[in-house]
């Protein structure tokens, strides 16, 4: 690892929130920690059952990988250098955008995506990093996702 990249590991820790039409799930992601506790759980539907087992899988592989695997540097590259400003204070910058390809296996989504990315305007850290499924309104009137991913 790189001494920069090092640097900034050093006391980085960052959270994760998903939510689909039938999951929803947060978890905080320490890559300095030691393996077995880089992820926690913070909040989850998924008590039982095989979707809670396929989770455990995922989350002990991430865990394995988070060190190696930065998820925010993977996920800044779906950034193009023409994303929409959005909103500008002193404190911060919010931009949206089309993600780009990153070479995921995921990359595929990405087309029907929108980002938006949150910058401190001082240190230039991320403050917020979304990809969501634009909303589409039912015949009832009612928002819903237009996919469940």
């Amino acid at each position: 690892m790189a001494a920069a990249e090092e640097s900034v590991l050093s006391g980085y820790r960052y959270a994760i929130d998903y939510t689909s039409l039938s999951v929803k799930l947060g978890a905080v992601v320490d890559p300095r920690a030691d393996e077995g506790t880089r992820i926690g759980i913070r909040s989850s539907t998924l008590a039982e059952g095989v979707k809670a087992r396929r989770l455990a899988a995922v989350v002990a592989d991430r865990d394995r990988l988070a060190p190696q695997e930065y998820w925010c540097a993977r996920m800044l590259k779906s950034v193009p250098e023409n994303a929409e400003l959005v909103q500008q204070t002193s404190e911060s910058t919010t931009y949206r955008f089309e993600p780009q390809p990153t070479g995921s296996p995921n990359d595929g989504i990405l087309e029907f995506l929108t980002g938006e990315i949150g910058i401190d305007s001082r240190s230039g850290a991320v403050l917020h990093f979304s990809l969501s499924a634009p909303a589409c309104t039912s015949s009832d009137g009612s928002r819903k996702p237009s996919q469940e991913w």
